[in-house]
């Protein structure tokens, strides 16, 4: 029971890292760039 809870907040977590290093890499690129598109695509399917 605790083991899954673990696992479910390291998931949470690691969708928030995710998420930041998205937002942040968004405002490097500053335009939408088919790349960040597709990275964002495969960084969603991989996080879900």
């Amino acid at each position: 029971m605790l083991e899954q809870l673990k696992l479910r907040k390291q998931k949470r977590n690691n969708q928030i890292m995710v998420t930041n290093f998205l937002l942040m890499f968004k405002k490097i690129m500053n335009h939408n760039h088919p790349f960040l598109a597709a990275l964002q695509m495969i960084l969603w399917k991989s996080s879900h």
